[in-house]
């Protein structure tokens, strides 16, 4: 839910910059930084609308992860830049400052959105090649207690898995998207026994 909050608040506060362009009033944003906006809101929504499976086919490379990196970073600099010239001029002039909070805000949605890719490219990076998607409900290990699709990597004689507890973004892809902290992590040599034995009895004639 935390990933979530975070992009639809960022989303609702780029959409917010770029109607100041547009409306009468003061105090505008340039053409420049408004298009910014625009562009960073699109590039992300684009990207999400594909990852969450509106057009994705099964082990193709999930656009959601970069776009989030990128839609992270460029809202932390581009309210963080507005934050700076609001203290330094000191062009706040809101009821209990919170202008400068909602740009504070939106700074720390954004470098918490790049940590989100940063974790996820962290769990896939040992060995990219070995991540799949798995419906635990299928497996009825022991030592594992998740009830859904979950993203496994085969690390020695265990599987390590996230099992997700909000939103898995690119379920089929090559690499499936699960925002960090709505997961649980753990890892199980008897998942990744079963695992085995069925891809074995799949290959018997």
């Amino acid at each position: 839910m935390l990933f979530l909050f975070a992009t639809t608040f960022l989303l609702y506060a780029h959409l917010a910059v770029m109607l100041r362009q547009i409306l009468p009033g003061k105090n505008k944003p340039g053409i420049l930084i408004s298009q910014a906006h625009f562009i960073t809101a699109i590039v992300f929504s684009t990207s999400i609308a594909y990852g969450m499976e509106l057009s994705i086919k099964p082990g193709t490379f999930n656009w959601a992860v970069p776009a989030t990196m990128f839609f992270g970073l460029a809202s932390a600099a581009l309210f963080g830049a507005k934050l700076r010239t609001m203290l330094l001029k000191g062009q706040d002039g809101s009821a209990l400052g919170w202008k400068s909070g909602a740009a504070l805000w939106s700074c720390a949605a954004g470098l918490y959105l790049a940590y989100t890719a940063v974790d996820h490219w962290l769990f896939v990076a040992p060995a990219p090649d070995k991540i799949a998607t798995v419906a635990m409900e299928f497996f009825k290990v022991k030592d594992v207690s998740c009830d859904r699709a979950a993203i496994v990597r085969t690390e020695g004689n265990e599987m390590v898995y996230r099992c997700p507890t909000s939103v898995m973004i690119g379920g089929w892809s090559a690499q499936p998207f699960i925002p960090w902290p709505a997961y649980v992590e753990g890892r199980s040599s008897l998942l990744k026994e079963a695992i085995d034995n069925m891809m074995s009895d799949a290959k018997r004639p």
